[in-house]
């Protein structure tokens, strides 16, 4: 947590034009990887996820979408939590 109270993980998620995805995650004590298919619904980026390490962990995630310019989006998730995404060549 930061003095915010925010909690910060750095990461790297990969949008393909085949509708598939990898993400990276890491913090201070860990280190997870993840991929699956995406599209979007109306104003919702869906995802259906399956662990790297974990085939059978398959998880069905819709997040709301908020397109501020070509290059940067908003995730919010049902809890309020938002996560926020910078288009990086």
């Amino acid at each position: 947590m930061n003095a915010d109270g925010l909690l910060e993980i750095a990461g790297e998620v990969r949008f393909a034009s085949d509708h598939t995805f990898t993400e990276h995650e890491w913090d201070t004590t860990n280190s997870r990887s993840t991929v699956g298919n995406w599209h979007v619904r109306g104003d919702k980026l869906v995802l259906d996820v399956r662990g790297e390490e974990d085939l059978q962990n398959a998880k069905h995630l819709e997040f709301s979408l908020a397109m501020h310019d070509q290059d940067h989006f908003t995730l919010r998730q049902r809890d309020g939590a938002e996560s926020r995404f910078e288009r990086i060549n």
